[in-house]
């Protein structure tokens, strides 16, 4: 009886005991001079090892969709830059000035159209944060990376965007 037919008649069906099942049988077949241990046995450790570690039924982590997540919405802050500068723009619009003129719009309207647009601009990042935390909940360590990074860009960008409005607002 073959390795994984064995294992099918021991109740392990997925696909990640079976070739789990082979690894190990071929590990110990190397380590006993070509002497087969008992399949019960190797059954045994099989079900221990992908109880501790088994992967989804993609072959994935558990967390790993969301790693992937995290990455692609950290790439989106591309696409989220120029539109939070549309955002603002059109904001300015909105209210009647040129946005253009950027010397004689009222404080207001400035904070107004500032922080949409910051709002805008940060939420791939900040997307990119949930998705990074979510991965290393669900026990994908990988997640923290792209979280990180995530999350020291969206602060950066917002506090430069508050300490130059305030400086503009009080300066003149």
């Amino acid at each position: 009886m073959g390795t994984q037919a064995a294992a099918r008649a021991h109740g392990l069906a997925s696909e990640w005991d079976v070739r789990r099942c082979r690894a190990v049988s071929i590990r110990i077949n190397l380590e006993a001079d070509g002497l087969w241990i008992s399949c019960s046995a190797l059954m045994e450790v099989s079900a221990v090892m992908s109880s501790v570690s088994a992967p989804s039924a993609h072959g994935a982590r558990p967390g790993y969709r969301y790693v992937k997540a995290a990455w692609v919405a950290l790439a989106g802050t591309a696409l989220t830059l120029p539109l939070g500068i549309l955002v603002g723009s059109m904001v300015i619009q909105a209210f009647g000035y040129d946005p253009n003129a950027q010397d004689t719009l009222p404080a207001g309207v400035m904070a107004v159209a500032g922080g949409l647009s910051v709002l805008v601009i940060v939420s791939a990042p900040m997307l990119s944060w949930w998705l990074g935390r979510r991965a290393v909940k669900e026990g994908d360590e990988r997640g923290r990376l792209p979280a990180l990074i995530a999350l020291i860009g969206a602060l950066s960008f917002a506090a430069l965007n508050l300490v130059s409005g305030l400086a503009i607002a009080l300066l003149g």
